[in-house]
């Protein structure tokens, strides 16, 4: 109950501290998907409004993290493969198996002997720039990978 308490006192202090700019959360500062500034741009290429490119340790399939001058993303390395296609579904087990599919991660993480590993990094915000990352190993079976989300949340359609 105690460790509770710290926690919830921890939450509440760093939503005091949050920045207009910054991205605590999925879906961002409010959990709606709305950013809070103004006149942000509304299209990119591969050069158009984009301030910098980083490469991740695997896929990244999660919302990215800015809080003050950092970039947090987390990725799967292994286990898995990714369809082609634009959005990043994932197949494990025996419809891994597809033609044409591209392993999770590197190919020097594809050397892992099968397992897998998940990794945040953090990022420089301003130049792109890797200050950190961390591994850790999974244990035990993965979860399933829903690529239609009106199946997951069919009580809000």
């Amino acid at each position: 109950m105690q460790f509770l308490r710290i926690v919830i006192v921890f939450v509440l202090a760093l939503g005091g501290s949050v920045r207009a700019a910054d991205w605590p959360q999925w879906r961002g500062p409010h959990g709606n998907g709305i950013a809070d500034d103004k006149n942000l741009p509304d299209r990119w290429t591969a050069t158009q409004n984009v301030a910098w490119k980083a490469s991740l340790s695997g896929l990244g399939v999660s919302s990215p993290i800015v809080f003050g001058g950092r970039v947090f993303v987390t990725s799967q390395i292994g286990t898995g493969v990714r369809r082609p296609g634009s959005h990043p579904r994932l197949a494990q087990g025996a419809a891994a198996a597809t033609a044409g599919e591209r392993a999770l991660g590197s190919p020097r993480d594809a050397a892992a002997d099968g397992r897998t590993f998940f990794a945040v990094e953090a990022f420089n915000r301003a130049d792109g720039g890797r200050v950190w990352q961390y591994r850790v190993e999974a244990a035990g079976p993965l979860p399933g990978v829903h690529d239609k989300p009106r199946k997951l949340f069919s009580c809000f359609v």
